[in-house]
Protein backbone atom coordinates (compact mmCIF):
# COMPACT_ATOMS: atom_id res chain seq x y z
CA UNK A 1 0.00 0.00 0.00
CA UNK A 2 1.16 3.44 -1.08
CA UNK A 3 -0.02 5.91 1.82
CA UNK A 4 0.50 9.03 -0.37
CA UNK A 5 -1.46 8.30 -3.76
CA UNK A 6 -3.83 6.00 -1.39
CA UNK A 7 -3.27 2.95 -3.96
CA UNK A 8 -3.25 -0.48 -3.14
CA UNK A 9 -2.40 -3.88 -4.67
CA UNK A 10 -3.50 -7.25 -3.69
CA UNK A 11 -2.09 -9.89 -6.04
CA UNK A 12 -3.74 -13.68 -5.73
CA UNK A 13 -1.92 -17.07 -7.39
CA UNK A 14 -2.87 -20.30 -6.25
CA UNK A 15 -2.17 -23.82 -7.91
CA UNK A 16 -3.58 -26.91 -6.48
CA UNK A 17 -3.16 -30.24 -7.67
CA UNK A 18 -5.45 -33.16 -6.51
CA UNK A 19 -4.95 -37.00 -7.66
CA UNK A 20 -7.64 -39.51 -5.98
CA UNK A 21 -7.21 -43.62 -5.84
CA UNK A 22 -8.81 -46.74 -4.26
CA UNK A 23 -7.56 -49.25 -2.15
CA UNK A 24 -5.91 -51.15 -5.20
CA UNK A 25 -4.27 -48.30 -6.53
CA UNK A 26 -7.08 -47.60 -9.65
CA UNK A 27 -6.70 -43.68 -9.73
CA UNK A 28 -10.22 -41.96 -9.84
CA UNK A 29 -9.57 -38.14 -10.20
CA UNK A 30 -6.02 -36.38 -11.33
CA UNK A 31 -7.13 -32.58 -11.03
CA UNK A 32 -5.30 -29.76 -11.48
CA UNK A 33 -6.86 -25.94 -10.08
CA UNK A 34 -5.06 -22.86 -10.91
CA UNK A 35 -6.58 -19.23 -9.87
CA UNK A 36 -4.65 -15.78 -10.87
CA UNK A 37 -5.72 -12.32 -10.28
CA UNK A 38 -6.12 -9.76 -7.78
CA UNK A 39 -7.31 -6.18 -6.87
CA UNK A 40 -6.38 -2.89 -7.54
CA UNK A 41 -7.70 -0.23 -5.21
CA UNK A 42 -7.74 3.75 -5.31
CA UNK A 43 -8.61 6.12 -2.70
CA UNK A 44 -9.92 9.19 -4.16
CA UNK A 45 -9.06 12.33 -2.16
CA UNK A 46 -12.46 14.22 -1.59
CA UNK A 47 -13.59 16.23 2.07
CA UNK A 48 -16.86 15.07 2.21
CA UNK A 49 -16.29 10.82 2.36
CA UNK A 50 -13.79 8.56 1.49
CA UNK A 51 -14.47 7.03 -1.91
CA UNK A 52 -12.47 4.12 -3.36
CA UNK A 53 -12.60 2.68 -6.60
CA UNK A 54 -11.62 -0.97 -7.31
CA UNK A 55 -11.31 -3.32 -9.86
CA UNK A 56 -10.94 -7.07 -8.73
CA UNK A 57 -10.38 -9.53 -11.68
CA UNK A 58 -9.09 -13.70 -11.39
CA UNK A 59 -9.18 -16.30 -13.91
CA UNK A 60 -9.42 -19.70 -12.60
CA UNK A 61 -8.64 -23.12 -14.94
CA UNK A 62 -9.69 -26.59 -13.61
CA UNK A 63 -8.24 -29.42 -15.82
CA UNK A 64 -9.23 -33.00 -15.08
CA UNK A 65 -6.56 -35.27 -16.90
CA UNK A 66 -8.02 -38.65 -16.33
CA UNK A 67 -9.67 -40.04 -19.11
CA UNK A 68 -11.88 -42.84 -18.81
CA UNK A 69 -14.62 -44.49 -20.42
CA UNK A 70 -17.33 -43.39 -18.54
CA UNK A 71 -15.77 -39.59 -18.06
CA UNK A 72 -13.54 -37.90 -20.50
CA UNK A 73 -11.16 -35.30 -19.48
CA UNK A 74 -11.88 -31.59 -19.32
CA UNK A 75 -10.57 -28.63 -19.16
CA UNK A 76 -12.75 -25.17 -17.80
CA UNK A 77 -11.27 -21.99 -17.64
CA UNK A 78 -13.73 -18.87 -16.04
CA UNK A 79 -12.55 -15.26 -16.09
CA UNK A 80 -14.15 -12.51 -13.64
CA UNK A 81 -14.07 -8.92 -13.41
CA UNK A 82 -15.33 -6.58 -11.18
CA UNK A 83 -15.03 -2.75 -11.02
CA UNK A 84 -16.69 -1.39 -7.43
CA UNK A 85 -17.17 2.27 -6.40
CA UNK A 86 -17.29 1.98 -2.40
CA UNK A 87 -18.05 5.20 0.26
CA UNK A 88 -17.23 5.29 3.76
CA UNK A 89 -17.96 7.74 6.51
CA UNK A 90 -15.66 7.76 9.22
CA UNK A 91 -17.92 8.20 12.24
CA UNK A 92 -14.65 7.98 14.81
CA UNK A 93 -12.45 11.17 13.67
CA UNK A 94 -11.98 13.47 16.36
CA UNK A 95 -12.41 10.67 19.12
CA UNK A 96 -10.25 8.48 20.56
Amino acid sequence: MWQHTGLSLTPLASITQTKGNLGNGTLTSDLLTSQFGGRLSWRLTTKLRRPTLSVEGARVQMQNSLATTAMPSSNMVDKRLAILLSFAHDQTQGRL
